[in-house]
């Protein structure tokens, strides 16, 4: 059946196009009103626009100036009633595709609450090594190591600023910075020149 469509097909669809061309140009001619096969099936007619038809316009707008206050009523009811139905199902489909979205939305991103921070580290105990433990004095101007007003002033490596000799002696001693404890070679005393 399919090898005999295939053979067929070119003369079924060649005579098609010769009866389309021979509505069109009895159409040209006036011998009918139907421009393809397809239309004149449908009983669509094409009619060209003439004086006649102006005539017949002409006449239509006559007669709809003639609408009575009922038919114009009836109309703004029937199209309110049409818009009303229309926007009610909108109005409802939108509705269905907001909740389907937002139930999409929780399914794919569920909420989780967040957790809680962690606690803070704990302080670090009181050095237990024997080394003299180092706190800074509430006035910035004394030394945290002889407990005296600076007298030439340097800065740690953690940045944290005493009397230059007594910084010196104890970066030599211990090796470390007096109150972070981190590793300190003596060259990396820096000394703070400040305003009388």
């Amino acid at each position: 059946l399919r090898s005999w469509l295939i053979q067929v097909y070119p003369y079924i669809s060649t005579l098609y196009q010769a009866v389309h061309v021979c509505y069109q140009c009895l159409y040209l001619v006036n011998a009918t009103e139907f421009w393809s096969p397809g239309l004149h099936h449908q009983r669509l007619s094409l009619r060209r626009r003439g004086p006649e038809f102006e005539a017949d316009a002409s006449s239509a707008l006559d007669k709809k100036k003639d609408w009575d206050a009922a038919r114009v009523a009836s109309l703004i009811r029937d199209g309110l009633a049409a818009t009303l139905k229309h926007g009610f199902f909108g109005v409802v489909y939108s509705l269905q595709a907001l909740q389907w979205w937002y139930q999409r939305e929780n399914v794919l991103q569920p909420f989780e609450p967040k957790q809680p921070p962690p606690a803070p580290p704990s302080r670090p105990p009181l050095w237990s090594d024997g080394m003299q433990q180092v706190f800074l004095p509430q006035d910035k101007r004394v030394c945290g190591l002889c407990r005296k007003l600076r007298t030439n002033p340097a800065a740690s490596a953690s940045g944290f600023v005493f009397c230059y000799p007594c910084l010196l002696q104890y970066v030599r001693k211990h090796r470390q910075c007096p109150l972070t404890r981190l590793p300190m070679d003596p060259d990396h005393v820096r000394r703070v020149f400040e305003d009388g």
